[in-house]
């Protein structure tokens, strides 16, 4: 579950988003997805086809994701993970598909993997940007709350967490994602609590939560006012981010090479004047905490 919130004062909070930024070169989805093999990716699109089709053309958003990514067809677990994602950002419309509908087919593709495999997967093939765990630990030992805030699963942010700590990074001040249900080696259901319930598998089904809502209570009980808070995400549709940018924080894309084969929003940072980095590197999340300034170089978009 989400780390104990630490008794002490924090000069400010930089919450980071885990698909595209401490997990950066594929969603936590699709990276599963791609090392899990379980599921038939034709029965899977034609349920999707099935459930979304009287809401939207869901042939033209398959066309608009063959374009992007350079593939003639879905043919992978690994593609509909991404696929699933790809729709909920082209639409912006949380009416007919929206965060909900994400998770919910995000568990569905994964069901079946186990807790041991999932950990497995963000150790060996996860990607971290190079300097991440020497640049949160200075962060925090500086007095900053480092938050990992994810609409991925809790037991895949655990593992990058804990992957973070064991190369030298500090223990992550406090972590949330949509929980899930595992099946027990036994058979029965129960909610997912530990990565030490390795053997335990996913269920398919997800105990969401509303990720804006429970950030802006963290910060309530940190006592971190807005404008000393630093945002770090993929996208720059993100509401906390925006919310922190509108009351004095700071908002920060994160678009790398290795994250820009997956989506590329920086012309849509540009749009919305939002800094972007650039590159695999926390160097300038540092600089900016450190200055309460953010970089020149980040407006260039290129």
């Amino acid at each position: 579950m989400a780390a104990i919130i630490p008794r002490r004062k924090f000069r400010g909070a930089i919450i980071f988003d885990h698909d595209g930024v401490l997990q950066t070169n594929s969603r936590s989805t699709t990276l599963f997805a791609e090392h899990h093999n379980e599921g038939d990716v034709r029965s899977l699109l034609d349920e999707f086809r099935r459930e979304y089709s009287r809401k939207f053309n869901v042939e033209h958003y398959i066309t608009l994701w063959s374009q992007n990514r350079g593939k003639k067809n879905i043919e992978t677990i690994g593609d509909l993970g991404d696929f699933v994602t790809f729709v909920r950002h082209e639409m912006r419309d949380e009416d007919r598909y929206g965060r909900k509908d994400t998770v919910k087919w995000k568990n569905k593709i994964l069901k079946g993997l186990s807790i041991r495999n999932l950990k497995n997967i963000i150790y060996q093939h996860g990607v971290l940007p190079q300097d991440a765990p020497d640049v949160l630990k200075d962060l925090y030992n500086d007095g900053w709350a480092i938050i990992v805030a994810s609409n991925s699963i809790q037991p895949a942010i655990d593992a990058t967490c804990r992957k973070i700590r064991n190369l030298g990074g500090p223990e992550i001040t406090y972590r949330k994602a949509n929980n899930v249900v595992l099946i027990s080696p036994e058979g029965e259901e129960v909610e997912y609590q530990n990565l030490r319930q390795s053997a335990h598998m996913l269920s398919g089904k997800v105990i969401p939560y509303n990720r804006t809502e429970h950030i802006e209570e963290l910060l309530r009980k940190l006592k971190v006012d807005y404008a000393d808070v630093i945002v770090v995400d993929d996208t720059p549709l993100d509401t906390i981010g925006l919310k922190v940018r509108k009351n004095g924080g700071y908002f920060i894309g994160f678009a790398p090479p290795l994250a820009r084969k997956t989506a590329d929003y920086t012309s849509k940072f540009k749009d919305e004047n939002i800094p972007v980095i650039l590159k695999e590197s926390f160097e300038q999340i540092h600089y900016t905490a450190k200055k309460r300034q953010v970089p020149e170089s980040l407006y260039r978009y290129s």
